[in-house]
């Protein structure tokens, strides 16, 4: 059961990767259009 909690881990922070990632190409096209 560890490894499933393991690969829980692993996928969680693969997405919040992914959502930091997508934040941060928004900032910058925000900071394109508007600054």
């Amino acid at each position: 059961s560890r490894d499933k909690w393991k690969e829980k881990a692993q996928n969680y922070q693969v997405k919040l990767g992914n959502a930091l990632k997508s934040l941060k190409s928004l900032e910058i096209a925000f900071k394109k259009n508007f600054c």
